[in-house]
């Protein structure tokens, strides 16, 4: 099975490799494949959603659909990102989730009062991941049935 071709990208930020890998495996158990894109800081998300250095090539490295930042990463964290997404006009209407383990309230009054559209408290099982990947393809991906 592979992923729709017209399938939306979905940019996901995480600086966890076994993180990165545990997300991959969540999405390829309800069929979505080749639309993830991964970064592993801040600063790389602005220059993939720019098109800058390494992600000039927009075929390769589309529009997301949706983001989802993880909040504590290097280089710039996920509350710098955010607020920068929300002062360019070219980005300010992308959907941003914000992926953490922090379950601090403040936390996520303070990534929503930034203009962040969900917060997700990362689970501790794969179980877990997997029905929250399926929210979110669910509610912010709208992909089409997978090709066989």
């Amino acid at each position: 099975m592979r992923t729709h071709p017209d399938a939306p990208t979905l940019l996901i930020a995480e600086d966890d490799s076994d993180d990165r890998r545990l997300i991959a495996d969540a999405f390829a158990a309800i069929g979505v494949f080749d639309a993830l894109r991964f970064v592993g800081d801040g600063a790389a998300v602005l220059d993939y959603l720019r098109h800058r250095g390494e992600f000039s090539n927009r075929a390769l490295y589309p529009r997301p659909r949706v983001v989802i930042l993880d909040l504590n990463m290097p280089r710039m964290d996920g509350r710098e990102v955010l607020r920068e997404m929300r002062a360019d006009a070219a980005l300010r209407d992308l959907p941003v989730l914000v992926l953490t383990t922090s379950s601090a309230v403040e936390d996520e009054q303070h990534v929503r009062a930034c203009g962040a559209d969900g917060y997700l408290v990362k689970p501790v099982s794969f179980g877990a991941l997997v029905s929250m990947v399926t929210g979110i393809q669910q509610r912010w991906l709208h992909l089409p049935e997978p090709l066989s």
